[in-house]
């Protein structure tokens, strides 16, 4: 999840929804670490994406 935070920041993906779901791996990090992950890879793809990649 940390790795879509700083992708995040750096590329300044515009997407809501890259920041919805960053926000929301976060939140269920201590609970779901699972789902935080499948999350996390989420807004990973869509700012690959988002870049043409």
């Amino acid at each position: 999840m940390n790795r879509a935070e700083k992708e995040l920041a750096y590329y300044r993906a515009q997407d809501a929804l890259v920041k919805d779901l960053v926000a929301e791996a976060k939140a269920r990090l201590e609970k779901e670490p699972g789902r935080a992950f499948l999350l996390a890879r989420a807004a990973l793809a869509l700012i690959s994406a988002e870049r043409g990649f």
